[in-house]
């Protein structure tokens, strides 16, 4: 009788033990994931953002190595991207394409000008001369438009970018009401192959667009 009460003892605080080491792995994994969600949030900084931005479509940002943070031209290979504030679009005669104009928050009279490719194009139409023998081909054709939400970003959620489609599939009319003046934009370029700091240029010397990226708070809000 004394053996099989010392028995049910044992097992009760052997119970015990287990319950309570059970309930410690919780809360340690879940201070774990909090720690690294409230760092994730940390290391996200606001560089820039209008007072009266509250979508989040005004915000520059940095983020260590992670996401398209920084201001101003970028290099991260095998990428060339450029981050500033939308300013005007200009159509090009009675072609289909056009330039996107933007500024840096912080240094007055940085204008960028980018072509825009609105149709289906040969390379040897948009690139000087003296470019088109001595170097390899890139692939050069319409520029597409992306979203980022900044919710998915801070997350580290590798969804936080989006596209939109083809710029070919919008009417101008539509893209202004994409793009505010002095929306956050981030302008990837198309660069020569095996050379990603050297952008292609255009038969004015201009960057070509390869995509262009919005920024939202709630990519969900802009449709």
């Amino acid at each position: 009788m004394r053996v099989n009460k010392f028995k049910f003892i044992i097992l009760s605080l052997l119970f015990l033990f287990l319950v309570l080491i059970s309930i410690g792995i919780f809360f340690y994994t879940f201070d774990i994931y909090r720690n690294k969600k409230n760092s994730s949030l940390h290391d996200f900084k606001i560089i820039y953002q209008d007072k009266n931005d509250e979508e989040g479509r005004t915000i520059i940002y940095s983020f260590g190595d992670y996401g398209l943070g920084g201001v101003g031209k970028q290099f991260k290979t095998p990428w060339i991207y450029i981050v500033g504030l939308f300013d005007k679009w200009e159509k090009i005669g009675e072609g289909p394409n056009y330039y996107i104009y933007f500024t840096e928050p912080f240094k007055k009279g940085v204008v960028y000008k980018v072509l825009v490719i609105n149709e289906k194009t040969n390379f040897a139409d948009l690139v000087p001369l003296e470019d088109k023998d001595d170097k390899p081909k890139p692939e050069v054709r319409d520029t597409i438009l992306m979203i980022e939400n900044l919710n998915k970003l801070k997350e580290r959620d590798h969804d936080y970018l989006e596209i939109l489609g083809s710029v070919t599939e919008y009417k101008f009319e539509e893209l202004n009401q994409f793009f505010k003046k002095g929306d956050a934009v981030v302008v990837f370029l198309f660069n020569w192959p095996g050379q990603p700091d050297s952008f292609v240029p255009d038969n004015q010397g201009n960057p070509i667009a390869k995509f262009i990226v919005l920024r939202r708070n709630d990519s969900r809000k802009f449709f």
